[in-house]
């Protein structure tokens, strides 16, 4: 059943290519590159500021009670998640 899915999705993807003139071909190429930043955009965020945030808030948790010394470490996590946040744009940016 997969297999027959992937291939009906190949055959239309091979269609729609080949039916599309060169600059629909462009448009769609533009809006795929829009669709993977956001998709990349949002994955950096999870994974520098939403992942260690839930980590953090259940290890400060554990006890019943959070701390002011817990309450440091989850800014600085932010911190850190933000600033790795600015660090990529700038690095796509320099790309560019």
């Amino acid at each position: 059943m997969k297999k027959s899915l992937m291939s009906i999705l190949g055959n239309a993807l091979s269609v729609v290519g080949v039916a599309l003139t060169p600059q629909e071909l462009e448009s769609v190429e533009h809006i795929t590159a829009i669709i993977c930043m956001v998709i990349g955009l949002l994955i950096t965020i999870a994974s520098s500021i939403v992942i260690p945030l839930i980590k953090w808030w259940k290890k400060a948790k554990a006890d019943g009670k959070i701390t002011k010394d817990e309450l440091n470490e989850g800014a600085d996590i932010i911190e850190n998640g933000i600033n790795d946040l600015k660090d990529k744009i700038e690095d796509k940016e320099e790309k560019k």
